[in-house]
């Protein structure tokens, strides 16, 4: 069973100090490669924010391509079992 059942979509820091060494987490931060190499949460994976979106116009905020998103959740360790907690600085929630 995972360490991540019965908890919300959205984690409470608390929640998340206590599955830290959960192998099944894969914990991507999203906020700029400055503030990442300025302290980030322990084992976070630094993904720059522009790959998670198409970046094209009309609509540049779609998701990627599907062999995009294959590429990044494979350099991730993306597996069955993953549970993934992302975070930015961004505030908007």
């Amino acid at each position: 069973m995972s360490a991540f059942t019965g908890l919300s979509l959205v984690i409470e820091p608390n929640d998340l100090l206590e599955r830290l060494d959960a192998p099944e987490l894969i914990l991507v931060d999203l906020t700029s490669s400055a503030r990442y190499e300025a302290g980030h949460i322990r084992g976070a994976r630094f993904v720059d924010p522009k790959r998670t979106q198409l970046g094209k116009p009309p609509a540049p905020g779609l998701l990627p391509d599907t062999a995009d998103l294959e590429q990044l959740f494979g350099e991730l360790g993306h597996n069955p079992d993953a549970v993934y907690v992302v975070y930015d600085d961004e505030g908007g929630g």
